[in-house]
């Protein structure tokens, strides 16, 4: 289209990478890579949700979610991971400590 600008690399605007390391059909570690500058990634809102399953938050996303960050009332939570990014689907993070009622779950989506 004449008079449009296009974006470097503008093919991987919405394209994310997932890597996972793994032993006996246990993941050891897992991480995602976008191969955009932040500013330019196109992201699509996540719908994050969470509930409390006994020791443990289940999150659930509908669409990629980058850094995750899951908050208590006093802010006092302490959980084996937060600030995760994940793919659609569901994750599960366990309560280390802190109260887990009144959350609030949002990511990089969230932040404009």
């Amino acid at each position: 289209m004449a008079g449009e600008r296009r974006i470097p690399g503008s093919q991987y605007l919405r394209r994310i990478h997932q890597l996972r390391d793994g032993k006996d059909g246990e993941i050891i570690s897992e991480d995602t890579v976008n191969f955009s500058y932040p500013k330019y990634f196109r992201y699509q809102d996540p719908q994050l949700t969470c509930k409390v399953i006994g020791d443990e938050i289940e999150v659930t996303a509908s669409a990629y979610a980058k850094s995750i960050e899951i908050l208590n009332e006093n802010e006092d939570l302490i959980l084996s991971d937060n600030y995760f990014d994940m793919n659609a689907g569901t994750r599960r993070v366990k309560i280390e400590a802190g109260d887990p009622s009144r959350l609030r779950i949002r990511s990089v989506y969230d932040i404009r």
